[in-house]
């Protein structure tokens, strides 16, 4: 077993880390979300917020906020301009984790979660308590599933609505082909498929192993948990764990989720579709991944998939979850051998 991996038991405390940069109008809906959690009805909840490059009176409504919420939660509010190579999500990110690392090592959590969230996310009340049962459970990183925030797309057109369902259905279909086809014990079905800095945690002992977040412009949630299943670790997507999210095309990290929604807006205006991969493409890199894991162990799997060219988005949504909902059906109610 990993030296960094407990065997059994709930982490004995958390602390949620968060970059905010220009962030004034959404944090205090974050911040008041945070201080409805169960497990702050017991203890004030570590909330570790790193304020970066802002000049929007973040830093004094976060002020006032800890104030307001001081007997739920135990915020620390990080302050830093960062040099303009490294003004990026990345970076605030990686401060706000290592960060959080120290609060629960100092205060004696050195086997405490960290639990990653972005300031314009809405947590429901049972969030961080459900990321803890999934790490008590065995669980080494924790994918909480994102769920947009539904007051904030009361004006979309209709194709544009009509959109996101086929990709929500798509993306259903994917995790049920290969939960058919490649099942792992670690991340059972039902689960989603989401694992971003929205919603992310684990044991501050992963986190140090695997050396903190990397500082990269974008993608860095991603690559952080590609180098954690590097290591060995489990990766569990329990439904129960979600968080509100909004559409906003206005993010502030490049290549983050607001740089996806204003894509897919403009594909939509554009052609009158998105593209994605059909189920042919999927049902082969899903055999290359049940075959590589056979050869060399699941911990290789992240690292070759990421050295593999991206499935080409070649067919219209719909289309494309139809042919994964129809693939997963076949596979569902094919004959199986004696």
């Amino acid at each position: 077993m990993p030296a960094w991996r407990t065997e059994t038991g709930e982490p004995s405390a958390a602390c949620v880390c968060i970059p905010a940069r220009n962030e004034a109008r959404r944090l205090p809906a974050l911040i008041a979300s945070l201080a409805a959690q169960t497990v702050a009805k017991a203890r004030p909840l570590s909330v570790v917020v790193v304020v970066n490059n802002s000049d929007d009176g973040s830093e004094t409504a976060l002020q006032k906020l800890a104030r307001v919420h001081a007997k739920a939660l135990d915020v620390h509010a990080d302050i830093i301009d960062f040099a303009p190579d490294l003004r990026h999500a990345g970076s605030a990110r990686r401060r706000a984790m290592a960060l959080g690392a120290r609060v629960l090592q100092d205060a004696g959590h050195g086997d405490g979660a960290l639990i990653s969230t972005d300031a314009d996310a809405l947590p429901p009340p049972n969030w961080v308590e459900a990321n803890l049962a999934a790490l008590a459970a065995g669980a080494d990183l924790v994918g909480g599933r994102l769920e947009v925030d539904a007051n904030e797309t009361q004006g979309w057109p209709p194709t544009l609505r009509a959109t996101h369902a086929h990709i929500a259905e798509y993306w259903t279909a994917v995790r049920a082909l290969e939960d058919l086809l490649d099942p792992t014990p670690w991340d059972p079905a039902p689960r989603h498929g989401d694992h971003t800095g929205a919603s992310l945690g684990l044991r501050v002992a992963l986190h140090d192993a695997v050396g903190g977040v990397p500082a990269l412009p974008h993608a860095e949630d991603i690559a952080f948990v590609r180098a954690a299943q590097a290591l060995g670790a489990r990766l569990r997507h329990p439904p129960e764990v979600w968080v509100l999210v909004s559409p906003r095309e206005d993010g502030r990290a490049a290549g983050g989720m607001a740089q996806a929604m204003r894509a897919t807006r403009e594909a939509v205006e554009r052609e009158g579709a998105v593209r994605m991969p059909a189920a042919a493409a999927w049902i082969d890199r899903i055999a290359w991944r049940k075959a590589a894991r056979a050869e060399g162990g699941p911990a290789s799997v992240a690292k070759l998939e990421s050295e593999l060219p991206p499935l080409a988005s070649d067919t219209p949504i719909e289309e494309a979850a139809a042919s994964l909902v129809a693939a997963a059906r076949e596979v569902a109610t094919a004959p199986r051998a004696a």
